[in-house]
């Protein structure tokens, strides 16, 4: 299958279905799209994504100018669970995608669930990654119970009507939360409006393939993790909400007291969608942090790479 290819990065216009590739690696098949033209960016989505939901991110937060790597993490679409569970069997993977795709270096910008094994591959491949974008992920585990929605995605991903159902009233809650002035303007905006009915959309498309790793995500996050956040090498940007209620701001607070050299951008009153709401403040903040640091050479390895508790 060929893979399309825009520069037009940042763009809801340019944020066309674009067909998959699959990768053959050690792990078992990798889902993957590359979209833009530059120095590399892997993108990582978050719970109920895939790489899709990762090129919505790159559209929303990212700029023109660099080559975004998508690919659906294990659990998600066309990339089985089995090809990695754990944050440095995932790390592990993608490192393998790189070289078999021939890129040396990225700069890696997660959300979300994401955030666990793009900070392992920070951690353990430092020597590939020149930059960490960590978008309302988490850094440790998350000790907040799961809501009752949770169980009820849980039944609707595998019960196509209830499914159906539930995703024609989270499209009319969608457009009845407008009467917040964020979320107003976000859906109004012609260039936000498109990517945050795209996201939702994506969402409930192949749900049940979306699932694996959702589930494995939300395990994860609620497991004994343990990152050595102060070995952190590279330049690491935080960018979190203040109200975020799926991961609490805590973790953004964590990750930059520790993490050597981090910067945070702590969005007032955002949410866990604060790249919507918030959009022109946030991308304005992660084009700097990524042109700033293109040029500058990957660390050099330091010392034995250091693996999370799993």
């Amino acid at each position: 299958m060929r893979t399309e290819c825009s520069r037009e990065i940042g763009s809801s216009a340019a944020l066309s279905p674009l067909i998959p590739r699959l990768l053959t690696t050690s792990r078992g098949p990798v889902e993957y799209v590359i979209q833009g033209d530059g120095p590399a960016v892997l993108v990582l989505h978050g719970a109920l994504g895939g790489y899709d939901q990762g090129l919505i991110l790159a559209h929303t937060i990212g700029d023109a100018g660099f080559r975004y790597v998508s690919l659906s993490r294990p659990g998600y679409l066309g990339t089985p669970l089995s090809d990695g569970r754990t944050p440095t069997e995932q790390a592990d993977l993608y490192r393998e995608v790189l070289e078999a795709l021939g890129i040396r270096a990225v700069a890696v910008m997660a959300v979300s669930g994401g955030g666990g094994s793009a900070l392992q591959f920070a951690l353990s491949h430092r020597d590939r990654c020149w930059g960490l974008v960590m978008v309302s992920s988490y850094c440790a585990r998350i000790a907040t119970p799961l809501p009752l929605g949770w169980y009820i995605l849980k039944l609707a991903a595998h019960c196509p009507p209830l499914a159906a159902a539930m995703r024609r009233r989270a499209k009319h809650d969608l457009e009845r939360s407008s009467h917040r002035s964020e979320l107003r303007a976000a859906l109004r905006d012609p260039e936000t409006g498109p990517l945050l009915r795209a996201l939702q959309a994506s969402t409930w498309d192949r749900m049940v393939l979306r699932f694996p790793g959702t589930q494995n995500d939300v395990a994860t996050t609620r497991s004994n993790l343990c990152f050595p956040l102060e070995q952190l090498a590279v330049p690491v940007l935080v960018v979190h909400g203040t109200d975020d209620r799926a991961v609490p701001f805590a973790h953004a607070q964590m990750l930059a007291s520790r993490a050597p050299g981090a910067e945070l951008l702590a969005v007032p009153g955002g949410e866990h969608g604060t790249i919507f709401t918030h959009r022109t403040q946030v991308r304005a903040r992660v084009t700097q942090f990524l042109r700033a640091h293109t040029n500058v050479s990957v660390p050099a390895i330091l010392s034995t790479p250091t693996v999370a508790c799993e």
